[in-house]
């Protein structure tokens, strides 16, 4: 077994020693940005009717179009076709494979990736033979990473490479769907040292994201190898050191620590203080966990209370460690909140009230939940019987925030108290008044142990007792948990729901109606947003969205030829101050920043409207601004921003831009932060 000293890492670390690819999207294909040519669509009514039918999800009529004459016709119809995902469309994009025009070749390459057919894994392996355009590869690459078997990812990796980099990415592609082979684990460890930044990148993704390390542990003694050679400024151990933290291996615990003390970008440093975590836990608390609290990142430190966390018990001299920088810094909520569960596993109750009381008393209803979150998480009955008080207030944040909690642990199959105890506590919030409280109550009580208590008639009995306007919210909360539910009872609500005059009730309705199946009937969908072409012409193809935030100003830059609806949506609701003052209510390290919920700001709640997915070729690397969706076509106003590469967000998300300054202000965007003002620079070419 490989076993290295951390001095012993700081002077092999020569690899990739150069400047980091990573750089803003947009600059090129490979790392962000877009490689679809423009086509003129803002002033092309044949285009735009094509988009136009593409928003109505009518495939069969956009098929006919891939015939056209002329080749910008051919290209937008397949462009189109990608985000519809028509089933039929198959055999008539592969003859576009060998169109004279290499961009219909590439979009009929990204539509049949988006269409995700296995059966077509053959002919995208004998059209990337023969093809010799870079982009059209790419995109054959792709779409064979997002649709190959086991016998094409064989294939693809005994082909002789083209562009290696594009090869890797989509070997991770292909784990990503959980489609693995040895050969090819073989293949990308022996690429992580590479001395072209991307390959290395590319390479080291694999590592990092597939969840299952049995396909690659053969590889493993050569990652520990590559990874204590790759230079501490590099960014591709931030794949690695999760794929090490996986495999659970305590010698692996100083090579990872390496990197969380020298490595000078923050996402590396984060992913170490994650895969630190990961390491199975006992009583030995890695000390870089508890000295990276005070990392410079705030996200890096927020990883590590999280490592901290799951070393449970630990011992008393750490306890008091852990106490006195809880003690010190209890104002960083975000890192002082998940270390509550430490305190509370050893036995600090005080301390862990205290600080709940502290963030209560400010308002500061995100540190509440966090707080409370963290208790919960503690496997003690003191736990519940604390967060069951809070509860019983039902009032303000800590009583909505208790039974959020409450709700978390139910979910976890708490061993020490019944059901019949849940049941009350849930019962009391869904009947109070604070909104919180009772959307976390109603969406627990769909539960088949809770059913038998009674809890159908229960949410039953108060959704009939609710009528104003205020109330809508829990009438969304009741109407979401019968849509989950097989229960006959409840349809008879659902259908008089979706003729609710509140549109958010009778979205809601309709949504569950739907999730209900055919019969059980469609009441009104809500609102679904279509194309204004003049409105598009006036902001142009390339308008700004600049957001002035708490931590500093960030423009992005948007594609409108690549998602019309999307960019149109968003801009709308910019130039109407929708986007004002709205926080960052949900930000995880190392992957998003995610903001834009204009109804409550806290991302669970329902909007008035929804629009189409658009889904582009602008791949999620750093800095990309993408569309938060629960499935296709049920897109809102919610937006989010990449930390890093994201390739298992590529044709599931909606992306529409990318930062092209304030890059550094994203990093320093924390959850409750918030976007005190948008606005929109029209124009662009």
């Amino acid at each position: 077994m490989l076993s290295r000293t951390l001095a012993g890492v700081a002077i092999l670390s020569f690899v990739g020693c150069g400047p980091d690819l990573d750089r803003t999207p947009g600059t090129m294909l490979s790392e962000g940005g877009t490689d679809r040519p423009s086509d003129g669509l803002l002033a092309n009514p044949t285009l735009q009717h094509i988009v136009d039918l593409q928003v109505a999800r009518d495939g069969i009529s956009i098929m006919p179009y891939l015939r056209d004459d002329d080749p910008v016709v051919r290209a937008r119809a397949a462009f189109a076709l990608a985000s519809v995902q028509e089933p039929a469309a198959v055999t008539e994009l592969f003859p576009l494979l060998r169109d004279p025009d290499p961009a219909v070749r590439a979009d009929a390459a990204f539509a049949l990736g988006q269409i995700a057919d296995s059966t077509t894994a053959p002919d995208l392996l004998d059209a990337l033979r023969r093809e010799e355009h870079s982009t059209v590869q790419h995109r054959l690459l792709e779409a064979l990473g997002k649709t190959g078997d086991h016998r094409s990812l064989v294939t693809l990796t005994a082909t002789p490479a083209m562009d290696q980099a594009s090869v890797a990415l989509t070997m991770g592609r292909y784990g990503i769907r959980d489609v693995h082979d040895s050969v090819t684990a073989t293949w990308l460890a022996g690429r992580i040292t590479a001395d072209a930044a991307l390959l290395r990148r590319n390479a080291a993704y694999y590592f990092g994201r597939v969840t299952e390390t049995t396909p690659w542990a053969h590889e493993a003694e050569n990652v520990r190898h590559a990874l204590a050679g790759i230079h501490m400024s590099d960014a591709a151990p931030m794949h690695l050191v999760l794929g090490l933290g996986r495999l659970e291996e305590p010698q692996d615990a100083a090579l990872i620590a390496a990197r969380l003390r020298m490595a000078t970008d923050w996402r590396v440093r984060a992913s170490a203080a994650r895969a630190l975590g990961d390491i199975a836990p006992d009583s030995n608390l890695p000390t870089p966990l508890l000295h990276a609290l005070d990392d410079v990142s705030r996200h890096v430190a927020i990883n590590a209370a999280g490592g901290i966390a799951r070393f449970s018990p630990i011992p008393a001299t750490n306890v008091a460690r852990v106490t006195a920088w809880v003690e010190g810094h209890a104002d960083t909520w975000h890192v002082a909140a998940p270390l509550l569960e430490v305190l509370a596993a050893n036995g600090e109750w005080d301390l862990a009230q205290g600080v709940v009381e502290q963030y209560e008393a400010e308002g500061n209803a995100a540190a509440v939940r966090a707080a409370m979150g963290a208790i919960g998480r503690t496997p003690d009955r003191r736990a519940f019987a604390l967060l069951r008080e809070y509860a019983a207030l039902s009032q303000g944040d800590g009583g909505a925030a208790a039974v959020a909690a409450l709700r978390t642990r139910w979910n976890g199959e708490d061993s020490l108290s019944g059901a019949e105890e849940y049941y009350d506590v849930f019962a009391q919030a869904l009947r109070s008044g604070e909104i919180g409280a009772a959307r976390a109550a109603a969406q627990t009580l769909g539960g088949q142990e809770f059913r038998e208590l009674g809890s159908v008639e229960l949410l039953q009995d108060v959704f009939n007792t609710l009528g104003a306007p205020a109330d809508s919210d829990r009438k969304v909360a009741i109407i979401q948990t019968f849509g989950r539910m097989n229960d006959e009872s409840t349809l008879a609500t659902l259908r008089a729901a979706s003729e609710d005059d509140n549109d958010a009730v009778r979205g809601a309705a309709a949504a569950a109606l739907a999730r209900r199946g055919p019969q059980a009937g469609r009441g009104p969908a809500r609102t679904l947003r279509t194309i204004d072409w003049e409105y598009l012409e006036r902001i142009g193809p390339r308008p700004q969205l600049i957001l002035e935030t708490e931590k500093g100003t960030i423009t992005l830059e948007l594609m409108t030829e690549e998602a019309p609806l999307t960019v149109q949506t968003v801009v709308q609701l910019a130039e109407a101050g929708n986007y004002d003052n709205v926080p960052y209510h949900r930000v995880v390290s190392n992957f998003v920043v995610q903001g834009g919920d204009i109804s409550q700001g806290t991302g669970p709640a329902v909007a008035p409207f929804v629009i189409r997915s658009e889904f582009t070729r602008i791949p999620y690397e750093r800095g990309v601004v993408g569309v938060a969706s629960s499935g296709k076509d049920t897109e809102t106003s919610q937006y989010f921003i990449t930390h890093v590469m994201s390739p298992h967000l590529d044709g599931r998300y909606t992306a529409f831009g990318w930062v092209v300054n304030g890059l550094d202000v994203v990093d320093r965007i924390y959850q409750g932060d918030r976007l005190v003002r948008a606005r929109v620079v029209r124009g662009g070419g």
